[in-house]
This record gives structure tokens, C-alpha cells and sequence, in this order.
């Protein structure tokens, strides 16, 4: 996990602090694509969907908010991977939700 997250911040270098969180991870996860860091085949990402929301439920399940809030995010941040594999926009997703 720290790997992960340290890898991010070099990746994260160009993008705007400013933009909402969606956008930022959108455009963190097309950047490291840019630098080879994908996956092979959009069906892939699912994989790595699990077990986020598996670290996620054991999180919440101990009770921690802190750690549940950062597993959440990491949730988040796989969702929004797939979202961009399969070439959907998220944020435009989560507005027709919102409607």
C-alpha cells in the first residue's frame, strides 16, 4: 500500500491540486498509463476492485475510521481506473446518479 501511494505522488506531478478528487484521479490513472503503468485488458481491473472492497469491508468491520476512510478511497480510486479503461467518465456518471 505505501508503495502504491508513494508511486502516486510522482505521478501526480501536472495535475492540478485545484481539481475535484474524481477528475484528479482520472487524470493520475491516465498519466501512469502514459509511463506504462496499466492494465492489459479492462476486464483486469476487476480483480483489483475485490480486493479493494474486501479491504475495505475488513476495515470497517474493526472499527477504525481512519483506516475505513482510506480503504474507501482506495475503492474509490479502482472504481475510477475502471471507469477510465472501459472509457466511461465517472464524474458524468456519478452527475446522471445525482439527477
Amino acid at each position: 500500500k505505501q508503495r502504491e501511494r508513494d508511486g502516486n505522488k510522482s505521478v501526480l506531478s501536472g495535475v492540478p491540486e485545484s481539481l475535484p478528487s474524481i477528475i484528479k484521479a482520472y487524470r493520475v490513472q491516465d498519466k501512469a498509463r502514459n509511463v506504462g503503468f496499466d492494465w492489459e485488458k479492462p476486464a483486469d481491473v476487476w480483480d483489483k476492485v475485490r480486493e479493494e472492497l474486501s479491504e475495505l469491508e475488513a476495515e470497517l468491520g474493526r472499527g477504525d475510521h481512519e483506516a475505513s476512510e482510506h480503504e474507501l478511497g482506495d475503492f474509490l480510486f479502482s472504481v475510477i481506473n475502471a471507469a477510465r479503461l472501459y472509457r466511461l467518465n465517472p464524474d458524468n456518471a456519478l452527475e446522471h446518479t445525482n439527477h
